[in-house]
């Protein structure tokens, strides 16, 4: 059934829009399937955990959430919630959708005749209609379409790279309309000045540090006297910042005896600089005078934040206010505040509150008016949003296909300039609705902590490059009788080599590699000393994990909330994740049940959820409540599961068994990064901590734990029988960088 009708409205569940009497309104996906699911429960009560399992399925979310999308659902029917029409709120019950609906295939007679003035009014006729024709943007929040000021389109880079080639006639009217155009004045779609959608010219790009190790985090002071950045101690044991007077080279550091100083942000007199300090389990953003470097006791503590966060965080252009991003909760995605600084009051911001990792990043415009945020839930694709910060208006402005790192303003204070896509090597400009305008500077290193030169020309950013290599080595170097065992060699190369999964047999090796310019899947086989590709994504992918299936003729990746499933035999490869069963969820902590079911965890009422998914048949089932992760043992016929409340691991026949065993690993936390931290081969278990000031893989068994192979924190490894293969740190460099004209 297409339509849901009732009093004067009709739903269209097909294009996402609702018709008012004469009026089309376009809805935002959550405020549809949240009135969708309401038409389908007319006249019952429904509760908020009911809203939760049905239309937040597996999606982080409060219950503030659920009332903001309640009240921008009433916005959207024109509802009081005084005195409700529609959506009738029950005391410490729920909701009650009080109209009465009737399903239907067509339109009403007011709203056909609606929907064919609309098509009408938004056929262009004049260059001025063709240029200015943009598509709204259809999933917005409603009180952006409401305050709507300019058309937001909701625009990605692969439309740039996948348009057909247009033919001879269209390629005449095009070069047409362009002449006309160029005798037009210029449309100001976005309130910019004419020369703000001006393509960039190419930049070079000079060093400003050549220091053996790693410079990250530039900030220059305003007055361009000053240089800070954050680096690694002479010991390397942590983080500190190096400030450099540009004149002299004369160098004074921030540094703490407990913890990491990093992400110096010059405030805007230069007397001071914003840092953030992390230790074990405490988080802040420290304001340091610069007479008070030597001594941090005296800094000021601004904020703390969450202890898992990283905040950005920038002062006003008039030094009053610090701006910053924050995590309320581990599985909350971060938000965005204002900070008084001198009366200590703090404001959140207008902003779209999502689940994932919420708005992530942001900038403040050079002249203080306004903000640039990105917006990410679970799915690779961001969203840019802007922020008027006068009026408080928000706007969405573009969808990207693929996970930008960060963004800052041109410094026209109009148009973006970001990082290319994964695994960003060039600066893109672009603008605000994400139309790709040019390439500002580009190289072959990576690079990140992109900011603006306050010259009000150049920009500035750490280029860096890493080279992991993959390590195999015997748990027990000699065989039953006595002789050593021979190994085999990983077909590493002079770049990132990671995610290494062994096969069952023992015969296979798979793991990621970017030797040929993106992260892509390689398969070596153990008579082979060379590897080969195994995969070929369409778009640039982060990979976060690779699992054999037990028979190992399949291999499931990982990828960002991706999932993938390669015929290793066929070399066909198939996303799992593009059913409509994984919409929007959280996919992390994998593992093999058996060669058709898999066991995962997904974010649920604000905690990670053990669930299992049957391949087959596309199901998606959850299991006990208890249980955060878990991970099914052939060789026992168990499940090892790992507690919700206090982390700890336990064994069961069953996730809804209540004979459990507690196991006594001290192992870290049970999903690090988005992989599961418990490997299990026969009678021991596997994983990554960091007992006794000393990270590394350790192992259980015969209630010992110990240290197995000492590695770098979080590192990626793998174990079958009697062979370990593991990645290793060869070489980091990473040096502050800046543009120059040509």
């Amino acid at each position: 059934m297409r339509y849901f009708h009732f009093q004067d409205h009709s739903l269209d569940t097909r294009a996402m829009v609702i018709y008012r009497g004469q009026k089309k309104l376009e809805l935002e996906p959550k405020v549809f399937e949240l009135l969708s699911y309401f038409c389908q429960n007319p006249d019952r009560v429904i509760s908020k955990d009911e809203l939760m399992d049905n239309v937040w399925s597996g999606t982080l979310v409060s219950d503030n959430a659920i009332s903001r999308t309640i009240a921008k659902v009433r916005k959207a029917l024109n509802d009081d919630s005084k005195n409700p029409l529609y959506i009738v709120t029950v005391a410490r019950k729920g909701y009650r959708f009080a109209a009465s609906v009737t399903p239907g295939e067509t339109l009403t007679r007011e709203a056909l005749a609606q929907e064919t003035l609309t098509q009408e009014n938004q056929a262009p006729h004049s260059p001025q209609d063709i240029a200015g024709h943009l598509p709204a943007n259809t999933d917005g929040p409603r009180e952006e379409q409401a305050a709507d000021t300019v058309p937001a389109l909701a625009a990605t880079a692969s439309a740039q790279k996948n348009k057909n080639a247009l033919t001879l006639a269209a390629g005449l009217v095009l070069v047409t309309g362009l002449v006309i155009l160029n005798h037009l004045k210029p449309l100001n779609l976005w309130g910019e000045t004419a020369d703000a959608g001006k393509t960039a010219r190419l930049k070079s790009v000079n060093a400003i540090t050549r220091d053996k190790g790693t410079e990250w985090h530039p900030n220059i002071s305003k007055d361009l006297t000053r240089l800070a950045h954050t680096e690694r101690s002479e010991d390397g044991k942590r983080n500190q910042v190096v400030l450099t007077d540009l004149s002299s080279g004369e160098r004074r550091y921030i540094k703490h005896g407990k913890g990491n100083i990093s992400r110096p942000v010059w405030s805007p007199d230069g007397r001071s600089l914003a840092v953030l300090w992390k230790h074990q389990n405490i988080c802040k953003i420290l304001q340091v005078r610069l007479d008070e470097t030597q001594d941090l006791k005296k800094a000021r503590t601004l904020r703390d934040c969450f202890q898992s966060a990283w905040p950005v965080f920038q002062f006003s252009p008039d030094g009053r206010f610090l701006y910053f991003n924050d995590k309320p909760r581990d599985l909350l995605g971060y938000q965005i505040f204002r900070l008084d600084i001198d009366s200590g009051e703090q404001v959140t911001l207008n902003q779209p509150i999502t689940g994932g990792e919420g708005n992530y990043y942001f900038d403040l415009a050079p002249s203080g008016d306004k903000l640039v945020m990105l917006n990410l839930e679970y799915s690779p694709r961001s969203r840019i949003y802007t922020l008027d910060l006068a009026a408080q208006q928000l706007n969405r402005t573009a969808e990207l296909d693929y996970r930008l790192r960060s963004v800052v303003w041109h410094h026209d204070g109009q148009t973006l300039v970001h990082p290319s896509p994964h695994p960003a090597t060039a600066l893109w400009h672009s603008r605000v609705d994400g139309d790709f305008l040019g390439v500002i500077a580009s190289g072959s290193q990576r690079l990140k902590n992109l900011r603006r030169h306050p010259n009000q020309k150049d920009y500035l950013f750490s280029a860096y490059t890493t080279d992991y290599d993959l390590a195999i080595s015997r748990l027990n170097p000699a065989d039953e009788n006595g002789q050593e065992k021979r190994l085999w060699q990983p077909d590493n190369s002079s770049v990132r080599d990671y995610l290494p999964a062994l096969s069952h047999s023992g015969q296979q090796l798979a793991f990621v590699s970017k030797r040929s310019g993106s992260a892509e899947i390689w398969l070596q086989d153990k008579k082979t000393k060379t590897a080969a590709p195994l995969s070929r994504f369409n778009n640039a992918t982060r990979i976060f994990d690779l699992l054999w299936s037990p028979d190992d003729s399949r291999l499931l990746v990982l990828a960002d909330n991706l999932l993938y499933l390669i015929d290793v035999r066929e070399g066909n490869m198939r996303e799992l994740s593009a059913s409509d069963t994984f919409n929007n969820r959280a996919i992390a902590a994998l593992s093999w049940r058996d060669n058709e079911r898999l066991l995962f965890s997904s974010q649920r009422n604000n905690s990670w959820q053990l669930m299992s998914y049957d391949i087959g048949r596309d199901k998606i089932s959850v299991s006990d409540y208890r249980w955060q992760a878990g991970r099914y043992s052939p060789d026992s016929n168990s499940y090892y599961l790992s507690d919700k409340a206090s982390g700890r691991w336990y064994r069961a026949q069953a996730p809804e068994s209540e004979d459990i065993t507690l196991v006594a690993a001290a192992c870290g936390a049970a999903i690090t990064g988005r992989t599961l931290n418990l490997k299990a081969q026969t009678d021991s278990l596997y994983c990554l901590s960091n007992a006794g000031e000393q990270a590394g893989i350790y192992r259980y068994k015969n209630n010992t734990f110990e240290l197995l192979q000492a590695t770098q924190k979080n590192i990626s490894y793998d174990i079958q029988d009697n062979t370990l293969v593991y990645v290793y740190l060869v070489s980091q460099s990473a040096d502050i960088m800046q543009t120059r004209d040509n």
